[in-house]
């Protein structure tokens, strides 16, 4: 409970938050007053041995008056396996949302000795066909 926005009001805010990890899943539930949120992370064995990859996905929904609002974004990350003394860190993310704004980001990393990172990342907003950021 907390002070609302008028004097002498209180605003009641909650959360519930659930994480399972079940095998090679990571599941995650986050409930609160204002909206709703789920999300999952898969390591599929296969795809980890000798390197790490993980496949994710997560949407959001918010509820409001005038027209609901909700997001969602699905990833996949690989690296983690020797080049030499290089070790190579590679991701896509995948956005869209309501309004039908879609974007897909890519970037890397690449460590040297543990010590040194060289990174790069780029952002195309698909909508409107151009490079949004890098």
């Amino acid at each position: 409970m907390s002070k609302g926005k008028s004097e002498g009001q209180y605003a009641f805010k909650q959360k519930i938050e659930l994480k399972r990890k079940e095998g090679e899943f990571d599941l995650k539930w986050v409930i609160t007053n204002k909206d709703y949120e789920v999300g999952a992370e898969w390591a599929p064995k296969d795809l980890n041995d000798g390197i790490e990859t993980t496949l994710g996905a997560s949407a959001k929904y918010t509820p409001k008056e005038g027209g609901d609002q909700w997001e969602a974004e699905a990833n996949v990350q690989s690296g983690g396996f020797d080049m030499g003394p290089i070790k190579p860190h590679f991701g896509l993310v995948f956005n869209t949302n309501n309004n039908s704004e879609h974007e897909v980001r890519a970037h890397e990393n690449l460590v040297y000795e543990k010590d040194f990172n060289v990174a790069s990342s780029m952002v195309v907003d698909v909508g409107k066909r151009e490079l949004s950021s890098a």
